[in-house]
């Protein structure tokens, strides 16, 4: 899992010069949620330091989707101002009904 190179992007300012929000979406290719969005919690926490996480930054739930379990956003400060980043996981496809 490459998540944090890529963040580093927003983070840096590669790919958000200027603007206060970012976005990534991972395809979780076999559908599994629950997995995913823990390894993507804890990738970001343990790299939070890099990522400059502000206090209270760390992934949460995001209000632009409030029904939503798996996305979430984290906050970040940089030169120049901090920056929010969305986090949207998608299913390829589901999990089987018997593998819950």
């Amino acid at each position: 899992m490459h998540i944090c190179g890529d963040m580093m992007c927003f983070v840096t300012g590669k790919y958000s010069r200027g603007l206060p929000l970012g976005g990534m979406i991972g395809y979780v290719m076999d559908g599994d949620l629950p997995r995913a969005h823990r390894n993507v919690r804890r990738a970001i926490q343990r790299e939070r330091r890099p990522l400059r996480i502000t206090t209270g930054g760390a992934f949460q739930p995001t209000p632009l989707l409030p029904d939503s379990t798996w996305h979430g956003q984290t906050h970040h400060q940089r030169e120049g101002g901090g920056i929010t980043i969305f986090h949207l996981l998608l299913p390829v496809r589901r999990r089987p009904a018997d593998s819950n």
